[in-house]
C-alpha cells in the first residue's frame, strides 16, 4: 500500500511538471505574438507615413514570421527562392499523377444530365437533362453538400442539350429538343426570352464581349447568330447552312469574328461573319462526323470530337491535326459526347467516352 501511495505522488508530480511545461510554451506563444504584432503595427505606421507599402510590408513581415494562429502566414512561409506560384505547383503536380483527384455526385435533376457548363471563374455551375429543368449550383456549397440548386423559372417542354453563360454572368442560356433556346436571368431566375427555331438546337455559344449576341447549332443544317436586343420582324443572321446537322459551334473567345463548327457529315469547319454560308478552312481529310469542338482560352488550338475516332488536337491555321489523343479503353459511337481543355495553360483535353 506504501509503495502505491508514493507511485501516485510521483505520477502527480510529473503531471504537474508537465503542465507547467505546457503553460510556460503557451506563455511563450502569446508572447512571441504580442511582439509580432507590434513589429506588424510599426511596419504599417511606417509605410503609411511613408507613402505607401504597409500591406505589402505586412505580407513580407508575416512571411518572415509566421504567426501560429494564422494559416495564410505557414502558406506564405513556405513558398521557395520567391517563387510565389510555388503551392501552386504542388496541387499542379498531384493533378498530373492521379487518376481520380475528387468526385461529388450532385443530386438534384429527376432523369439523365446532357448539359453542364462551370462559370469562367468556376465558382458556379449550370445543368440541364431529360427533366427539362435548368439549374443553378454554388460549387462551394454543392462540394460541401449545403443547400439546394435554383431553379430556373422557365422550363422547357423537353430533353436539355446545351448550356451556356454571358460574360458577366447575368443571364444563363438554354436549349435543346423543343426547338428554342431560353434566356434566363441568372439572379431572378426569371425567363427573359424566347428564341424558336425549326428543329432542335444540340450547340451554343455566348459571344466572348458581347453579352447581347449567341450562336446556335441546330439539326436543320444551319447555323444562327441571335442579337437579343433585335426585335422580333429583324432577320436572324445565318452564319452556315449544311444538309446535314450542326452539333457545335463556339465563338473565338480572342477573335470573335471566328465561329469553329462540327457537322455530322463535314466534320470541323471556320468560319468568318464577314463572309457567311462559306467555310474558310475546313479540318481534316477526308472530313469525319464530328460531335463537339472547342478552342483553348488563347483561340489557337481547336479540339474536336469525332464519331467513333480519338479526339484530335488542330492548330486553327492548318487542316492537318497535331496530333490524336487514344487509349486502349476510349471508344466513343452511340450517344452525343463533348470535350474540351482543362488546366491552367489548357495542357490537358477531357472528353466523354461510350461505356
Amino acid at each position: 500500500m506504501p509503495t502505491t501511495t508514493t507511485s501516485c505522488k510521483r505520477e502527480d508530480r510529473s503531471r504537474s511538471a508537465e503542465d507547467g511545461e505546457e503553460d510556460s510554451r503557451v506563455r511563450y506563444r502569446a508572447a512571441s505574438l504580442r511582439r509580432r504584432r507590434r513589429r506588424l503595427r510599426q511596419s504599417r505606421g511606417a509605410g503609411s507615413s511613408g507613402g505607401g507599402g504597409g500591406e505589402g510590408e505586412e505580407m513580407t513581415m508575416m512571411a518572415q514570421h509566421p504567426s501560429e494562429c494564422s494559416a495564410l502566414s505557414y502558406v506564405l512561409a513556405r513558398q521557395i527562392d520567391d517563387r510565389l506560384d510555388y503551392c501552386r505547383r504542388l496541387v499542379n503536380a498531384r493533378f498530373e499523377n492521379s487518376e481520380n483527384l475528387y468526385r461529388k455526385d450532385l443530386l438534384s435533376h429527376y432523369g439523365c444530365v446532357n448539359a453542364i457548363e462551370f462559370s469562367n471563374q468556376g465558382d458556379l455551375l449550370v445543368s440541364g437533362g431529360d427533366d427539362r429543368r435548368v439549374l443553378l449550383w454554388k460549387v462551394e456549397q454543392a462540394i460541401r453538400g449545403i443547400g439546394k440548386p435554383t431553379v430556373m423559372k422557365g422550363q422547357h417542354v423537353s430533353n436539355i442539350f446545351c448550356l451556356g453563360y454571358d460574360s458577366s454572368k447575368t443571364k444563363i442560356f438554354s436549349a435543346g429538343n423543343d426547338d428554342q433556346v431560353i434566356v434566363h436571368d441568372l439572379r431572378t431566375s426569371d425567363a427573359l426570352n424566347f428564341f424558336l427555331h425549326e428543329k432542335p438546337v444540340y450547340g451554343l455559344s455566348i459571344h466572348p464581349h458581347n453579352d447581347d449576341v449567341f450562336a446556335s447549332a441546330c439539326d436543320d443544317g444551319r447555323v444562327l447568330i441571335y442579337d437579343i436586343r433585335s426585335t422580333s420582324t429583324t432577320e436572324t443572321f445565318c452564319l452556315a447552312q449544311y444538309k446535314s446537322a450542326f452539333h457545335s459551334v463556339m465563338f473565338n473567345p480572342v477573335d470573335s469574328r471566328m465561329l469553329a463548327t462540327a457537322n455530322a457529315k463535314e466534320g470541323v469547319s471556320m468560319w468568318d461573319v464577314r463572309k457567311p454560308l462559306e467555310p474558310v478552312l475546313c479540318y481534316g481529310s477526308p472530313q469525319q462526323s464530328c460531335m463537339n469542338v472547342r478552342f483553348n482560352s488563347v483561340g489557337n488550338r481547336l479540339l474536336a470530337l469525332r464519331r467513333r475516332l480519338p479526339p484530335v488536337l488542330y492548330a486553327v491555321d492548318s487542316p492537318t491535326y497535331l496530333c490524336e489523343f487514344d487509349h486502349a479503353g476510349y471508344y466513343n459511337s452511340c450517344t452525343m459526347k463533348s470535350c474540351c481543355f482543362a488546366g491552367e495553360n489548357d495542357e490537358y483535353v477531357l472528353s466523354g467516352r461510350y461505356i
